[in-house]
This record gives structure tokens, sequence and C-alpha cells, in this order.
């Protein structure tokens, strides 16, 4: 029902997928998922891309958790049909 995919090593600390499948969405879930994320990675501010075509379903937790957008990737970074902002970077 839901994923992340996380990467923790002595330069970095990021969640590189957050998911929860559409039909389980407005339950919670992701916060809950994205605490033990927070506690696996030792922060409240790990480094995370979102898309911009998402940033709406993440502007909550966003602004929960007071992420700061740090950086705007050049189009086509990660794919051709989005941009990709850095938050916590």
């Amino acid at each position: 029902m839901a994923v992340a995919i996380l990467k923790k090593d002595t330069e970095e600390r990021k969640i590189s997928t957050l998911f929860v499948k559409p039909e389980y969405q407005k339950r919670g879930i992701a916060i809950e998922l994205l605490e033990k994320c927070f506690a696996w990675l030792e922060t409240t501010r790990p480094v995370i891309t979102i898309a911009d075509y998402k940033l709406d379903q993440f502007a909550k937790v966003i602004e929960k958790y007071g992420w700061t957008e740090t950086e705007v990737l050049a189009d086509g970074y990660y794919n051709d049909h989005s941009r990709e902002h850095v938050f916590n970077g």
C-alpha cells in the first residue's frame, strides 16, 4: 500500500521515493511512513526532490515539517516533462 526508499550515508540523508497507492491516500499513511523514515534517517529535514506536478500533493507535508526549497533542477534532469524541486538540500 505504501513504500519509501531511503539513502543514509555520511554525506546525505535522503528520501528517494515516497509513494502511497491512490486508494490509500488521505488516511495519514504518508505521515506515518514519513515519521518512520525520519527515525531511521535521524532527521525531519531529509533531502527530497518533488516534481513540479506533485507539489500540491506534498504541500501539507512541506508546511508541517518546515521543509525549505533549496534548488530547482534544470528541465530534463530526471525526465523531459517536469522540473524537480529540491528541499532541504
